[in-house]
């Protein structure tokens, strides 16, 4: 999510990734904000208790 869980730049331009890179290196409060938020998303979508069930199903359609 742009400018919550990560800054986004479209693929092939490097301006635009380069000007995201120097935004979050001169911006520690920034990428400080950006980094918790990034991490609490990662957890509460891909955290092994979530996971795991998912995988299971997965399985039990398969046999």
């Amino acid at each position: 999510m742009d400018g919550k869980t990560g800054l986004l730049a479209h693929p092939g331009d490097v301006r635009g990734f380069a000007d995201a890179l120097i935004r979050i290196l001169n911006n520690k409060s920034l990428a400080s904000k950006i980094g918790t938020k990034a991490r609490e998303w990662i957890v509460t979508k891909f955290s092994w208790n979530i996971v795991v069930p998912h995988i299971e199903q997965l399985q039990l359609i398969r046999k």
